[in-house]
């Protein structure tokens, strides 16, 4: 016992000499960050306050900078001295728990002192000072910007808070000093000197007044710090200066409901749990306790804390039920989200007023954090420090234009003269020589400076500012001169005067002769500037010129011989990306052994790496992966469990990994992979892996006593239906969905189903087994093989599946084994990428794996290798993949990685969606025979009508179904190619859907290495593209479904149905409001309260037996009251609600349409009473059950608006049935059953495109990767955003048609294409989570409910995303669709040679017209909903920050509005067209967030011009690709992207068929690839 006494006594010692060692090191840290602080306002603020006196005396005046920096100089001179003695005394920062420091405070206290006492009476009247001059932009401009230039670059508060650093910091030596004697034994000499240096500093504390109330603060809080148990993290001294408050709350998360003690600081939220009894024994210490005697002592227990910068707060309506608080009713209560993880949790007071006190501190304090990290924005940084130099260029400037001997002045070199030029070392001299510098450093850092505001630059804009002969220019001097945010967007100007002057027929850009040269696609100067105003892209002239000569600087444009800048007159210019070049930039893969590249030379746009993957989703398992990786180049898996959900989702060993979660891992070391597996383990988030894939493989099938373990169907091909988990198929990666192509080398791709069977059953290979079993249907769709080995051999050894798992048990040689896999994994792969063989194995083939891998099982136990039967099949749905790579025009080295996939909604959509429709057809059958039926016995001709009508809803019925089941069931192909559009089983599926996806890496600077595994800033876009949704098995002799309908005609059938719909959803929400007013009124009589909440509602219905409220009522009304946000409600107000609803209601009934419908049926259906005397009825009867309701309201006469409100129901329900059976009547008559077929067809495939483009943009925007707003650096927030606009605005769609109308094909898809665009109006998406055991990744399940009047496609996504989503998207509200439809041939209509092109021209302008229309409502919309965000901030700064922010990009989009506007009325006047309307389209549509289908006749040649000149466009735009390289890079991403790999599966060759006579330039693909 002795012995573990001293064992516990030496630990306690050595702990407390570890914490002291710990106390002193934190001691010298902060005291150096101090001393830094004091040194960036002595050495580098206060010299530049006096230099500004010197030269601006009535801005600053000397007893100005003596008030804000009194004593500074002289506080810095004594903690430099202070700082150099703890050093000594600590032998430079390294300390042991022997060093002595008390006495090192001791000395300095009488220095110290008086200092702290002068500064600190001083400090208020600073502040107060200091807040003045900050009102003024100048001042605080100059403020920002000297913090910004001096020795600290990383600004993370404003300036008041530095002038209060020697305040806070003579506050915190007694607390740290105290924690030093704590940890400091009574026999070490420095114990008693420790103690006497806390009284000496609260001393001086204690002399000014602002330092004694911080520090009685700051040591309430560490007595309150030392009182908690379980302590973790930094102090709380550390960071936050007061508690703001305490209390009480009720904290619900994660399904647990707790109470607990949260504590509010100035920028940290704590919670902890309140500890009823100190004296438990069983209670659990947490090894970081600050002490064994606080443990003792304690009240509280930790449990979290929550930096302010970190969390956000949302306000719960009283009564709300939601997901976050676990389905509990919540009141007085508010939603915390922690932003670090992603989640939420609810917070409830004891009060409402409680509740507001809470809120209202934690806001303010967060709005405090809002505006210090505004500050900190780069942006804004940005800002102040431009503001300040551009104050100092423009005198630099004139100093330098004047005098006897400027330094700014005409210059010539080799016979050309360089006007108002300047010399990079005479100006470093001359800044040293006017003490505009201190030193030939602090004046090229100045020059450097200029140039980087764009206030200078080289005179061939080569080089950055250097010391040297080189020669610069103001921009000031030759016109060239823009602001930041004007640069921005006159970069997106200069494209699109690209694109336009392309575009126009005929175009501007003409072919000149210049010095006896021809010089093709050049135009004057004075053309462009007249053809800039007319068009739109700038207002006068001025504009124009100068938008010409930025164009000219940013290498855009240039004159035909460099000789002249941009002017208005006859000079020639000419783009740079129209120089002749070759068609391909590219590097071959071959070439690239490294992931750098040689950098002195810069590669254009370039292809560095291309291959086929596919996607694999796998569920998160706690325990760990179901599969291994090892470190080669790349990544691999090297083993795979058996029977695992990796197995099963086509996992298997040799796999290359390309990505994990969307973050590429190709070129990243294993432990970057292992920690991204782990997180999304930790996180529980699906597993979604990209790998490497083949469109063929070879699988070798060994057969046990089960047989073979697949299944096929189909024919002409046979393909695999379903594979038995853990069966021999399984185990060589066979997969539902695999085309059978060979069958031992046989070609079986055009077989028929029997012969494939007959091959299998008869496989000479499997001699010894006996004949499979096989299975045919009526249908002749299904095969089950089941070969089985042969009687008298052994079963199968249970290591069969040892090409998935590796166990030493079983294997002999498992050692050769593993090496035998290493050497094969990836080998092809390694090859690609040029890399060193490392031995001379060549296996491939994942079969070769697996079979020595048997054998080498088989041969340990003296078995023969089994025979086996081999099949060659055909894998669908992969992802074709290319990378890119150029340098930025910042020195940035960009990968771009482009991805085609095949939509994953191809024929799932359309399945769900007739499945609907059969329904529909189904309840109109019936109501036609049951409704009608006695109108059909009086009118015999009506009979007949009927009759044919019913029969034709049965045979629409049976075939939908059959349609729907097909497509439910269809495996091969795995996409509806161009050259099935006519084909009638697929033709509600889209023609060639495919997703684009373009992710933009921003590696880093070009001259450095990149290490394995570095990040990057990314942000990624999609593209859906398709064949025009049109229907195309029918033909369009007689036109398309608008013309088909006729004038007017194609609303009238819509609108009644929608007429019928609304009103039974109408009546169906009165009754649920009479139900309510109902229970109101029995709640307040039984209360004798007027006012009651939905928390009462529900506990009055849950109360209620039969006889005062039926069950049925109860149980119909309980939902209702569950769904109620406001906070209390009464009958006068329920009573209000229902008496809206019910005269809109009567509106409807007294509608236009209802008079044609009852007028139109009067013929077979007599009318009892005029159309006028109905509806004065219907309205005579409302106006007096109104009136009386109201009556009974004004009197709280509860029984009376009961009876009241029923009898109005009644009246409703007597004038239905006749409206309705009207209505009914009038489809009937009217509608045309082939026309709705066609046009089921045609909204079907739109639909699935909507679905297609929005699940992706969704996805990226849950994984905080999509931007919008890339130009104007909104970063990871733009993707919350775009979610908060959704949720808000609904989602915009934009269908871009491709089709040329002057053709009577395209122009009957095109009129089919307007009708199915504009039915998208009635579709709306509700988002929820998957069910448990279930994931997704990107691609989430559809489940489709309604009719065609009101359709919801139900999105289910896993709970990791859907946490992500704005709280009312998380309780069911819905997302509405806003569609538009633009369409522009980038054809010369003229040039075809067509008789309609009058007509073809009309209907394309026609459509453009209403789309920008709706363009412009949406823009509307948006922008008000952008601009209310700003009224929420409090700070009149941060306010005007903010708004900056919001409006440049809301700019932008007005004024491409306008442009559109603009082209749509020059089309109009002039009868010509300009292709250059669909980027305009294009980047309208990308700047709203909408999302955007692409569409041509067969989704393949003018689709893949369309996008990829998006995507250059895009490049250019926001992410610096050189427009000198722009045409390399358009001819690239056509020559060697994704959509050659497109061409190639539809049409087997890799070449574009696409005829260029009268086609945009710009719409052209390079020669080589044309057919």
């Amino acid at each position: 016992m002795a012995h573990e006494r001293e064992s516990e006594a030496r630990e306690v010692v050595e702990k407390k000499r570890r914490l002291r060692v710990c106390v002193i090191r934190e001691l010298v840290q902060t005291e150096i960050d101090y001393c830094r602080t004091l040194d960036l306002l002595d050495k580098e603020f206060l010299p530049r306050m006096r230099e500004q006196v010197r030269h601006d005396p009535q801005r600053f005046t000397p007893e100005v900078v003596d008030t804000l920096f009194c004593n500074v100089d002289e506080i810095a001179a004594a903690h430099r001295a202070l700082l150099a003695d703890l050093r000594r005394c600590t032998r430079d920062g390294d300390p042991k728990w022997t060093d002595e420091i008390g006495q090192v405070f001791l000395d300095y206290k009488d220095r110290l002192k008086p200092l702290y006492s002068k500064y600190g009476r001083n400090n208020m009247e600073a502040q107060k000072l200091l807040y003045d001059l900050s009102r003024h932009q100048q001042c605080r401009a100059f403020f920002q910007a000297c913090l910004l230039m001096g020795t600290d670059k990383d600004v993370v508060e404003e300036l008041p808070g530095y002038f209060l650093h020697p305040v806070q910091r003579i506050c915190k030596y007694p607390l740290l000093l105290k924690e030093l004697v704590k940890n400091t034994s009574a026999a070490q000499p420095d114990f008693h000197p420790s103690r006497h240096a806390v009284d000496a500093m609260k001393d001086i504390c204690s002399e000014v007044n602002e330092t004694k109330r911080r520090l009685e603060k700051l040591e309430f809080i560490d007595e309150w710090q030392s009182s908690i148990e379980g302590w973790e993290g930094a102090n709380v001294v550390y960071t936050s200066n007061e508690m703001l408050k305490s209390g009480m709350l009720t904290k619900i998360s994660s399904g647990n409901t707790q109470e607990r003690a949260f504590f509010l600081f100035d920028n940290l939220l704590v919670y902890c749990k309140k500890q009823y009894s100190s004296g438990m024994s069983t209670r659990k210490r947490n090894k970081r306790s600050v002490s064994s005697e606080s443990e003792a002592a304690a009240k509280y227990q930790f449990k979290g804390r929550l930096p302010l910068n970190e969390i956000e707060i949302e306000n719960v309506e009283d009564g709300t039920s939601d997901y976050h608080s676990n389905g509990k009713s919540v009141t007085n209560g508010w939603k915390v989200l922690n932003n670090a993880k992603r989640k939420w949790f609810v917070c409830i007071a004891k009060s409402a007023e409680e509740k507001k006190e809470w809120m209202e501190v934690i806001k303010r304090e967060i709005e405090k954090g809002k505006h210090l990290k505004l500050l900190d924005d780069p942006e804004t940084n940005q800002k102040a420090t431009w503001s300040l130099i551009h104050d100092r260029a423009l005198k630099l400037h004139s100093r330098m234009s004047s005098g006897e001997k400027p330094l700014i002045k005409d210059r010539k070199h080799l016979l050309k003269t360089h006007p108002k030029a300047f010399v990079g070392s005479e100006f470093v001299k001359w800044a040293m020589e006017q003490q505009e510098a201190s030193s030939a450093e602090e004046a090229v850092a100045l020059g450097q400076a200029l140039l980087d505001n764009g206030f200078i630059h080289h005179i061939n804009d080569r080089y950055n500012f250097k010391n040297s002969s080189q020669w610069y220019r103001f921009r000031f001097d030759d016109g060239t001169f823009k602001t930041k945010h004007e640069s921005q967007d006159l970069l997106a100007k200069g494209t699109r005067v690209y694109v336009r002057l392309h575009g126009q027929f005929p175009s501007p850009l003409k072919e000149h002769m210049h010095h006896l040269k021809s010089i093709p696609f050049s135009i004057t100067g004075s053309k462009l500037v007249d053809w800039m105003v007319e068009n739109g892209d700038a207002c006068k002239k001025e504009e124009a010129l100068s938008l010409g000569q930025y164009l000219i600087g940013k290498g855009f444009l240039h004159h035909v011989s460099d000789k002249h800048q941009f002017k208005d007159d006859q000079l020639l210019f000419r783009f740079f990306a129209d120089e002749e070049k070759k068609e391909s930039g590219s590097i071959t893969p071959t070439s690239k052994a490294k992931i750098s590249i040689n950098v002195s030379v810069r590669p254009d746009f370039h292809v560095i790496d291309s291959y086929t993957s596919k996607t694999i989703v796998l569920p998160c398992t706690e325990e760990g992966n179901d599969f291994a990786v090892e470190e080669t180049e790349p990544i691999t898996v090297s083993a795979v469990v058996s029977s695992s959900p990796a197995q099963l989702a086509g996992l298997k060993v040799g796999d290359v990994i390309q990505a994990v979660n969307g973050d590429k891992v190709a070129y990243s070391s294993l432990d970057d992979v292992l920690t991204l597996l782990r997180e999304a383990g930790q996180h529980k988030e699906p597993l979604q892996l990209v790998i490497l894939a083949e469109r063929s493989h070879t699988c070798d099938i060994v057969p046990d006593s089960q047989g073979l373990g697949f299944e096929v169907r189909g024919h002409n091909p046979v393909f695999v239906s379903s594979v038995t988990s853990g069966g021999p198929a399984a185990d060589v990666g066979l997969m539902p969905g695999y085309c059978i192509m060979q069958i031992n080398g046989k070609d079986v791709s055009k077989a028929s189903h029997n012969t494939v069977v007959s091959l299998i059953r008869n496989d000479p290979h499997r001699s010894n087994s006996r004949p499979s079993s096989v299975n045919l249907d009526d249908d002749d769709v299904t095969m089950t093989s089941k070969g089985d080995v042969d009687a008298e051999s052994p079963p199968p050894s249970k290591n069969r599946r040892s090409g998935f798992t590796l166990d030493d048990d079983l294997y002999d040689d498992s050692d050769l084994v593993r090496a035998t896999l290493r050497k094969s994994v990836g080998r092809k792969r390694a090859q690609s990428l040029g890399r060193k063989k490392t031995d001379s194995f060549t296996t491939t083939d994942f079969s070769d794996v697996t079979n020595l891998m048997r054998a080498a099982s088989l041969s340990s136990a003296g078995e023969k290798l089994k025979p086996c039967l081999s099949l060659t099949v055909g894998i669908g749905a992969l992802e074709e993949n290319v990378q890119y790579e150029y340098v930025s025009t910042e020195e940035s080295r960009i990968y771009v990685f482009e991805s085609l996939m095949e939509s994953r909604y191809c024929f799932k959509v359309p399945s769900e969606l007739y499945k609907i429709y059969a329904a529909e057809a189904e309840r109109s059958m019936i109501y036609y025979e049951n409704e009608l039926d006695s109108v059909a016995e009086n009118v015999e001709e009506f009979g007949a009508r009927r009759d044919e009508r019913v029969a034709r809803l049965k045979e629409q019925r049976q075939s939908y179904e059959q349609l729907a089941l097909k497509l439910s069931q269809h495996f091969w192909p795995t996409f509806k190619s161009s050259q099935d559009r006519k084909k009638q089983t697929v033709a509600p599926c889209p023609t060639n859907c495919h997703l684009q996806v373009m992710e933009v890496d921003i590696i880093g600077n070009v001259d450095e290495e990149i290490p394995r595994g570095s990040s990057c800033e990314k942000v990624v876009y999609c593209y859906t593209t398709c064949g025009a949704p049109a229907a195309h098995y029918y033909d369009f002799t007689d036109g398309g479904l608008k013309k088909l309908y006729g004038s007017g005609q194609q609303h009238l059938v819509s609108d009644l149905k929608q007429l019928l719909h609304e009103v039974d959803s109408r009546l169906k929400v009165l009754e649920s409001d009479q139900d309510l007013i109902r229970l109101i009124g029995h709640v307040s009589d039984t209360t004798k309260s007027d006012v009651v909440d939905g928390e009462v509602l529900r506990a009055s219905l849950e109360k209620a037996d039969d006889e005062d409220l039926p069950e049925a009522f109860r149980r119909r009304t309980l939902s209702r009251v569950k769904s109620m946000k406001r906070k209390g409600t009464t009958t006068s107000v329920a009573v209000a609600s229902f008496l809206t609803k019910a005269e809109k209601l009567t509106g409807m009934l007294r509608s236009e349409k209802v008079a044609k419908a009852l007028k139109g049926t009067a013929m077979i259906l007599p009318l009892e009473q005029s159309i006028e005397k109905i509806f004065d009825s219907l309205e005579t009867d409302f106006n007096e059950l109104r009136n009386k309701i109201q009556e009974a309201r004004d009197a709280s006469d509860s029984e009376s608006i009961a009876a009241n409100v029923t009898a109005m129901l009644d009246m409703f329900r007597k004038h239905l049935p006749e409206t309705k059976l009207r209505l009914n009547l009038t489809v009937m008559m009217e509608e045309d059953v082939n026309l709705l077929e066609r046009r089921d067809c045609v909204f079907a495939q739109a639909l699935t495109a909507l679905v297609t483009g929005f699940v992706h943009q969704l996805a990226l925007a849950l994984r905080g990767v999509f931007n919008p707003a890339v130009e104007y650096g909104a970063g990871a927030k733009a993707s919350a955003e775009w979610l908060s606009q959704v949720e808000s605005l609904g989602l915009a769609v934009i269908f871009e048609s491709l089709l040329n109308p002057s053709k009577e094909d395209e122009m009957g898809a095109l009129e089919d294409m307007a009708v199915g665009v504009e039915d998208l109006r009635r579709v709306s998406f509700q988002l929820t989570t998957l069910p448990p055991g279930q994931v997704a990744g990107d691609s989430f399940p559809v489940a489709l409910k309604g009719n065609r009047q009101s359709l919801t496609v139900i999105l289910s996504i896993d709970d990791n995303l859907f946490q992500a989503l704005p709280h009312k998207l998380q309780t069911g509200a819905t997302i509405s669709v806003h569609p538009v439809l633009i369409s522009h041939t980038f054809r010369d209509l003229s040039g075809e040679g067509s008789s309609r092109i009058d007509q073809a021209r009309s209907f394309q302008l026609a459509i453009n017209v209403e789309a920008v229309s709706g363009l412009k409502q949406y823009y509307r919309k948006l922008r008000s909903h952008q601009l209310e965000k700003t009224k929420s901030t409090s700070s009149q700064a941060v306010k005007v920050a903010v708004l900056d922010k919001v409006l440049r990009p809301l700019n932008a989009m007005e004024e491409l509005v306008r442009i559109l506007e603009r082209s749509n009325s020059l089309q109009q006047e002039r009868k010509t067209d300009n292709a250059g309307f669909l980027s305009l389209c294009s980047e309208l549509t990308s700047r709203m967030g909408a999302v955007k289908v692409t569409s041509c006749y067969k989704g393949l040649e003018e689709t893949a011009m369309s996008v990829t000149l998006d995507q250059a466009l895009l490049l250019t735009r926001c992410h610096g690709l050189p427009p000198k390289s722009f045409r390399t890079a358009l001819n690239v991403l056509r020559s060697q992207g994704v959509r050659i790999a497109n061409q190639k599966k539809n049409v087997d060759r890799n070449t574009y068929s696409l005829k260029t006579e009268n086609c945009s330039r710009l719409y052209v693909p390079p020669s080589s690839t044309l057919n």
